[in-house]
């Protein structure tokens, strides 16, 4: 269902190109500036596939050395989960990257933001378990991951748009996706595992805590 209606929303807005995606990249793209280009740069590696792999191979390796069976099937499933449907999604929508320079590499449809979505299921995913996992005890300590996270997933999304590789509605998209998808996550597998009740395994350890 979750496919259907990302499919469905992306083949309607690559049909329409609002005139908000076209004037945003035009707009990032005049303020191009090669120490801000530079810096856009670094901040899109962070949400590249190498990054994120050895981000994700750290946190399971962790999760399955402190015997977090119920964490590791959760990021086992957001993390991977949202990548194989981002590319399910692109091959389907298959949506033309915006026209004119490029400021980074970028292969493949446009629709939705593969950095963004993979980066915001990865991290989000992580953040969610310390929580849950109590792993962050302190209320300062747990906001200000909370903020950091959502800088940093927030500034990979930007610098897609300010390269010229993704529309804004293909970020938004992405972001959206991780979203519902990590909310059907907890619901799901909280209702599947014994012993929990609504609201995720996340939930579900907090209170047995």
């Amino acid at each position: 269902m979750l496919l259907g209606a990302g499919v469905l929303v992306g083949s309607l807005v690559t049909d329409t190109h609002p005139g908000f995606d076209a004037s945003v990249v035009s707009d990032l793209r005049g303020t191009s500036h090669s120490d801000l280009t530079g810096i856009m740069r670094a901040i899109t590696w962070l949400g590249s596939p190498l990054v994120l792999d050895v981000v994700f191979a750290v946190a399971l390796l962790t999760l399955l050395l402190t015997r977090s069976w119920r964490e590791v099937l959760f990021l086992a499933l957001a993390s991977p989960g949202i990548v194989l449907m981002v590319q399910t999604m692109k091959a389907i929508v298959d949506r033309t990257r915006p026209s004119g320079v490029h400021l980074s590499y970028a292969a493949g449809p446009s629709w939705p933001s593969g950095h963004a979505s993979s980066s915001a299921a990865l991290f989000g995913a992580i953040v969610l378990i310390a929580l849950g996992t109590r792993t962050l005890t302190h209320r300062a300590a747990s906001w200000a991951v909370r903020i950091l996270v959502g800088l940093l997933l927030a500034a990979i999304g930007l610098s897609r748009v300010y390269l010229g590789v993704h529309y804004p509605t293909d970020v938004l998209a992405a972001w959206l996706l991780v979203i519902v998808w990590l909310t059907l996550l907890e619901r799901t597998l909280g209702h599947r595992w014994p012993g929990t009740r609504r609201g995720g395994p996340i939930a579900a350890r907090r209170r047995a805590a």
